[in-house]
């Protein structure tokens, strides 16, 4: 029996190693269930600044969980993934974009930007039960039974909590007295 040279030996045991892990990675990787986040953003158009920012904090977020290997729902560990739709910040491409995500199966959605977009996509999200984190200030977007959340609260929203104990004392105490 002819003995193969001891560098040799060493890249094919490398080899079966790195391709066990690369295996088993992988196999983990698909046993974990998905959570997709839909997310209505205008990556084109006028509000290209605000929709690239939005997509790039989520991705971050998602980053940070799935390096770490999941996130916890429930009883559930999953990863997260993204479902991105461009609406160029036109409420008609919102309202094809919230169609899109609800026939995708998505339940949680990020956007859109602006009460126009939301205003349409509402009804929508709401009627295919899918908790929505948006950035409309529509008195009329907060109303019992929507599943729509506020994700960036007017300084109006935030002044009243701000004045109130336990906070007052922490954070307004700051401020000039009759501010």
């Amino acid at each position: 029996m002819k003995i193969l040279p001891q560098p040799l030996q060493v890249a094919i045991l490398a080899c079966i190693g790195i391709g066990a892990l690369v295996g088993c990675g992988k196999e983990a990787i698909r046993e974990k269930p998905v959570l997709k986040v839909g997310i209505i953003a205008s990556l084109t158009g006028s509000g290209r600044s605000w929709g690239e920012a939005t997509v790039n904090c989520a991705r971050a977020i998602a980053d940070y969980h799935n390096a770490r290997g999941c996130i916890q729902v429930g009883d559930e560990k999953v990863l997260i993934d993204f479902l991105i739709q461009d609406d160029r910040l036109e409420p008609a491409r919102s309202v094809e974009a919230a169609h899109r995500l609800a026939v995708e199966g998505v339940h949680y959605v990020i956007g859109p930007l602006g009460d126009d977009g939301i205003v349409a996509v509402a009804p929508i999200l709401d009627a295919a039960e899918v908790l929505f984190v948006h950035y409309g200030f529509q008195p009329d977007l907060i109303r019992e039974g929507s599943l729509g959340v506020l994700g960036m609260p007017m300084p109006v929203q935030t002044l009243p909590v701000c004045l109130s104990p336990p906070f007052r004392p922490t954070y307004c105490d700051r401020f000039p007295s009759g501010w």
